[in-house]
């Protein structure tokens, strides 16, 4: 290894699928993080143009694109074979944050498996055929994959009971937490008047439970629901006027810096999901000094461990008896500092180490 120069190719389709959402930050956080830890280490990303603004280090070479295409895997191969003639001590790997297969079928190959949704939930995503052509994707993409990362054991343990992954290595990396970024400003969560809501708001995500139990609490004029994420949707308006909520407020894919004001500034961060292969705003709150209410579901108890509130997602009755408890100034502090101490285990570069160990193991076996 010390010889020789070890290339990750990573495939970057998933920003044009997402510019803010939660694989699009694992990806950047995990290449800025990686291409520090190792001198002879370099880093080639299939990269639509309007990401390569995440990415300053020198370390990162883009291959701009604008879709993954069969005519980019065509231009992808003559690079790679080029580069074998350029230097002969090159080690290369395949690496894909989503799902995507490798482009020769005997190049070492690695994928990263972030939830199970499909698998686990098909109610909320009928099997139409591009459903049936993204769910063969993923099981030919699984078969391809010389190794798999999971980003929790919750997902791994998911993975492993849809998909024969006998023979493949499976190893859990669990997401990180950029501190220089994430962190508390003088406890302003305590003084905060939103309760927060954060990320997609998909089928499984629960967000009309939080309405319900909004629009039932007794303190919630005291308050604001502050949605963060996609623009409302009109049946989503509907919803909200359904249960006589008029004190919102929408917050479109706020930059980094924007979430963590939102954070620090909030009363409490509500996440009722049904599913979770992890769940990166529980941690980001946390980090911020944020009170976080989470749904009692595997993921979040795996990541969260006792720091939130739980309550249980199919019944707003609990979500409401979280939301009262939210306003003991005592179990508040409790709750706060339990999250700031447990967001401290996450960090990008325990990210970055623990996967570059994964391609070295891949390279000596």
């Amino acid at each position: 290894m010390s010889e020789n120069y070890l290339t990750i190719i990573f495939d970057g389709s998933i920003y044009s699928l997402q510019e803010y959402g939660g694989i699009s930050k694992y990806l950047t956080n995990l290449l800025n993080s990686l291409v520090k830890l190792k001198s002879k280490i370099k880093v080639d990303l299939l990269l639509p143009k309007p990401a390569s603004k995440y990415f300053l280090n020198r370390k990162i070479s883009f291959i701009p694109h604008p879709i993954y295409t069969n005519l980019l895997i065509k231009r992808f191969k003559n690079i790679i074979n080029n580069t074998f003639l350029y230097n002969k001590n090159l080690i290369q790997i395949f690496h894909a944050p989503y799902y995507e297969k490798p482009p020769f079928n005997d190049m070492m190959s690695v994928i990263t498996v972030h939830d199970l949704i499909y698998e686990k939930f098909p109610q909320y995503f009928p099997r139409t055929k591009d459903t049936i052509k993204f769910l063969d994707n993923i099981k030919m993409s699984i078969k391809k994959a010389t190794s798999i990362i999971c980003v929790s054991q919750t997902t791994k343990k998911d993975l492993e009971a849809y998909y024969d992954t006998r023979g493949k290595k499976v190893s859990v990396v669990y997401h990180g937490i950029n501190h220089d970024i994430y962190h508390p400003e003088n406890h302003q969560s305590i003084q905060g008047k939103d309760i927060t809501y954060v990320g997609s708001r998909a089928n499984y995500k629960n967000f009309p439970l939080l309405v319900k139990a909004f629009s039932k609490w007794k303190s919630k004029n005291k308050f604001r629901l502050h949605v963060v994420g996609q623009r409302l949707s009109k049946k989503e308006l509907n919803l909200l006027k359904k249960h006589d909520i008029s004190n919102f407020i929408i917050t479109t894919n706020p930059k980094e810096t924007t979430l963590v004001n939102i954070y620090q500034k909030s009363h409490a961060l509500v996440l009722p999901s049904h599913y979770e292969g992890f769940g990166l705003p529980l941690l980001e709150a946390a980090a911020c000094a944020t009170l976080v209410l989470a749904s009692d579901i595997p993921a979040h108890r795996e990541i969260g461990e006792k720091f939130p509130m739980y309550f249980n997602p199919n019944k707003h009755e609990e979500l409401i008896d979280a939301l009262n408890a939210s306003l003991s100034s005592k179990l508040r502090n409790k709750h706060i500092f339990a999250g700031i101490i447990c967001s401290k285990k996450f960090n990008w570069s325990k990210t970055a180490a623990q996967t570059l160990q994964i391609y070295e193991d891949l390279i000596k076996s």
